[in-house]
């Protein structure tokens, strides 16, 4: 199996020696570990890594986020945010720059590289392309009928594909839905969307996702789940549609 190689930008030298020991430990290999844009964009120019981690605060004159939009222009990679700043404002920026994950400083070394692992599977899975593979987590058979999300707890907690109700999106944040909790997740509903593939699941609108054994009430261009009412857009209704059967009567 591939090794996951991975650039580490982190302007704090024992962070980032930290962080390199434990994730060569995991069996990650660490392509480098620079400090400032400049650094980055040039490994990133001459040795592609699978997967970026970036500090938002780092050396030199532009930060993590400007440098996260330089490595999007060069190429598509897993990008994820290392921060110990959780400010509403810096969080919708660094959302900007179309991120992975992002990750709140201090972190469980187990959590951290779960992260790691659901970000290259979500983003490989969305870009169709054959994700590397750490050998740490197996992917293809811990999400087959559960995904892990991140929980309110911290870490990140199993949710059987059976008991998702629906998700819901507001621009790059999205909340997954079951019948006694939601989870907030850091990730565009398209990116989720490309890993719930079973045919149970499907998109009504720009911002819902729903898992069709749920829904128990279908009227003009809305649907119930429990008692949430959802629309139906204009250019999705067609593909619904053709999921549900329905009785026929004289009148159709």
């Amino acid at each position: 199996m591939k090794t996951v190689r991975i650039l580490i930008v982190e302007d704090e030298t024992l962070t980032a020696a930290d962080i390199e020991e434990k994730l060569t430990a995991f069996g990650y290999e660490i392509i480098g570990t620079v400090r400032t844009y400049e650094e980055a964009i040039n490994v990133v120019k001459k040795d592609l890594p699978d997967l970026v981690l970036l500090d938002i605060k780092i050396a030199g004159n532009k930060d993590g986020i400007e440098t996260a939009k330089a490595i999007n222009q060069i190429a598509q990679l897993p990008i994820i945010f290392l921060t110990a700043h959780s400010e509403q404002a810096m969080v919708k920026r660094a959302m900007l720059a179309h991120p992975s994950a992002y990750i709140l400083k201090p972190f469980r070394t187990e959590d951290f590289v779960i992260s790691i692992d659901l970000a290259i599977h979500n983003f490989y899975a969305f870009q169709n392309q054959a994700k590397p593979q750490s050998g740490w987590w197996d992917t293809e058979k811990a999400l087959k009928d559960a995904v892990f999300v991140p929980s309110k707890q911290g870490g990140h907690e199993k949710v059987w594909k059976q008991d998702i109700l629906y998700l819901e999106a507001d621009g790059y944040i999205s909340t997954l839905y079951t019948a006694d909790s939601h989870f907030v997740i850091s990730t565009n509903i398209k990116t989720i969307e490309a890993q719930l593939t079973d045919p149970t699941f499907i998109r009504i609108s720009k911002q819902h996702l729903v898992n069709l054994p749920h829904v128990r009430r279908i009227a003009n261009s809305s649907l119930w789940i429990r008692d949430k009412e959802l629309v139906i857009g204009r250019e999705y209704k067609e593909a619904f549609f053709e999921k549900i059967p329905k009785l026929k009567t004289k009148l159709d």
